[in-house]
């Protein structure tokens, strides 16, 4: 059941998301999708290519680590009680 309201969570249209983005990084993304890449390499090449080269990555821990927080915390927002 909460597996089916984590994928319910980001039905619609790809623009919607992508409209909040700066052009540069829309372009990036739409091309990727275009050529049938899957999302959650659209994902990981986001948060490492596309990101600041000037800065530290989460924790030190790179575009992976973030990721799996992140969707760890989606996932707990939207199917537990404790967070």
């Amino acid at each position: 059941m909460c597996d089916s309201r984590v994928a319910s969570a980001f039905d619609g249209p790809p623009e919607e998301w992508l409209d909040a983005l700066p052009a540069w990084q829309r372009a990036d993304i739409e091309e990727l999708t275009s050529r049938g890449t899957r999302a959650d390499v659209v994902v990981e090449r986001y948060l490492t290519v596309l990101s600041a080269t000037t800065t530290a990555p989460l924790g030190g821990m790179g575009a992976a680590f973030y990721r799996d927080k992140f969707t760890e915390q989606i996932y707990l927002f939207l199917c537990s009680s404790e967070q």
